[in-house]
Parts: C-alpha cells; sequence; structure tokens
C-alpha cells in the first residue's frame, strides 16, 4: 500500500511544489481616521522557475471576507480600501498563487489566515 501511494503522489507534481513567498505586508497609516483611506501593501515571489498568477487580499469589518484584486507596482503588491467607520477594525490576509509548468500553488499571509488575520 505504501509504495502504491508513494507512485502515485510521486506523479502529483502540486504535492512537491515550492509555495509563493509572501512577505513585509503592511498598511498604511498605520491608525487611519474615518477619513482616511488604507493602502496595503505586499511582497511576493514566486518559487524558482514560477511565476506570480494573482496576489489577493481578503478583508472584513464584520462577517465573511472579502476579496479583492491587489495591483503590481513595481515590485509592491497593493490595494487601497475605502476609508472605515472610527474604531471600526478592519480584518485582513493576503493569498498569492503562482504558476510553474501549468500547475498552481497558493500560500498565506499570515499563515493562520482566516483564523488569525492581521487587523487595523
Amino acid at each position: 500500500v505504501n509504495e502504491r501511494r508513494a507512485y502515485v503522489l510521486s506523479d502529483w507534481a502540486a504535492l512537491s511544489m515550492e509555495e509563493p513567498v509572501v512577505s513585509s505586508v503592511s498598511h498604511s497609516p498605520l491608525k487611519p481616521s474615518s477619513v482616511e483611506e488604507v493602502t496595503i501593501t505586499a511582497n511576493v515571489e514566486a518559487a524558482a522557475g514560477g511565476s506570480v498568477k494573482s496576489v489577493t487580499l481578503y478583508w472584513r469589518t464584520r462577517g465573511g471576507f472579502e476579496s479583492v484584486e491587489m495591483s503590481l507596482g513595481g515590485d509592491i503588491w497593493s490595494v487601497t480600501l475605502p476609508p472605515q467607520a472610527m474604531l471600526e477594525i478592519v480584518e485582513y490576509y493576503v493569498e498569492a498563487v503562482q504558476a510553474i509548468a501549468g500547475e498552481e500553488s497558493s500560500t498565506f499571509q499570515p499563515p493562520t489566515a482566516a483564523q488569525k488575520p492581521m487587523n487595523f
């Protein structure tokens, strides 16, 4: 059974594919007022031989997460959120998807994503 399992899994490239690296996720301004937009930025690098296919920000104030595609400007991915009500807490996380040889893999920052998102 173990030999068969290893044989089947060895042919599935997605299992051995390195994930993209998401780092330096931040927001500005750090303590926004109720009239300020907030820009969230992230550095994303694909694994060797891959390319970044998409970067998505998931955010919420209450309830379920909404998604918005981030844009690449130079080496930084970013998105701007509209002003929020005073004392509103915004939770967010970033997902990056890469493609290598026709296969896709993704990663989240923070790694605990929906359970412990970042906030401001």
